[in-house]
């Protein structure tokens, strides 16, 4: 436990370093939430099986519960052919030695849905796609965050194949906004995926550097972000599925939108922190 108090309370230190205003959130953090504008903050060190509720660090409110694919009555062609226990769930080894990360294959985690007062916001998450075996070729699709989908809300893919991509689109009054950029995701590799929204323009970052990314939505960018009241959810959303399993280990949200330095600077030093082996006890 000391370990894991050790792994949250430099996450919160590393955020409060890079941003000391506090900008106003329909979501209340604690001090150390407000003065980082953090919002959401999960690791799944404390995860054991389904029933395991995942905290929010940074509020009382936001935890998540696992959902079963089997209990939205979705089952993955790939798991159904395999005979899947839907209704587990496998922990697997963290980024960091001795740490947890869950593996999404048979279902999802979700929770209150987040959607900023002040327009804003920064998501991020660090993901694992375990080794596979398949081609490269093989095209596949997978929601790492979501809060809603193509119309109202926003949602944050991860896409494979010939080419990687990174997409995130965000719902508007007119349409959506769908911004994808070309990267490489290595199948066995912990990578750390962010998008950011500072009201007017949305950019993606992919291991601490940011992408060159293109606008393939119908909108370009406008104020009126449309909220969505539908959950939080890790894993998937409402647009479906094409079958990538993943390992989440860390989501982080911000009420405000970090500049490509804070995304570095957060990336590096979480990154110093696996490669030392974690906090001592």
């Amino acid at each position: 436990m000391v370990k894991i108090a050790g792994r949250v309370l430099l996450l919160l230190i590393m955020a409060a370093r890079v941003l000391v205003a506090e900008s106003p959130s329909r979501e209340a953090g604690d001090s150390a939430g407000n003065a980082s504008g953090i919002v959401r903050l999960y690791n799944f060190d404390s995860v054991k099986d389904i029933n395991s509720l995942v905290k929010n660090f940074v509020s009382v409110q936001g935890n998540l519960s696992f959902v079963s694919y089997s209990e939205i009555a979705y089952i993955p062609a790939e798991q159904e052919e395999l005979n899947v226990d839907l209704k587990s769930l496998k922990v697997v080894e963290g980024r960091e030695p001795g740490m947890k990360a869950v593996r999404l294959d048979r279902g999802f985690y979700q929770g209150l849905p987040v959607n900023i007062e002040n327009r804003a916001f920064t998501a991020g998450a660090w993901f694992r796609i375990p080794a596979s075996g398949e081609p490269a070729s093989v095209k596949k699709k997978k929601s790492i965050l979501s809060v809603g989908g193509d119309r109202q809300g926003w949602k944050l893919d991860i896409e494979t194949g010939k080419e990687d991509m990174l997409i995130f689109c965000m719902g508007h009054t007119r349409g959506n906004s769908i911004v994808e950029a070309k990267t490489s995701f290595s199948e066995g590799k912990w990578h750390h995926v962010a998008a950011s929204w500072d009201g007017s323009s949305i950019n993606l970052f992919v291991d601490g550097k940011q992408a060159g990314a293109e606008l393939s939505g119908k909108v370009v960018f406008p104020d009126d972000y449309e909220p969505s009241a539908l959950p939080l959810r890790i894993g998937y959303s409402e647009d479906g599925e094409k079958g990538v399993p993943l390992d989440i280990d860390e989501i982080v949200i911000y009420n405000k939108a970090l500049s490509a330095e804070e995304i570095s600077a957060v990336f590096s030093k979480t990154e110093a922190v696996a490669v030392k082996g974690g906090m001592a006890e």
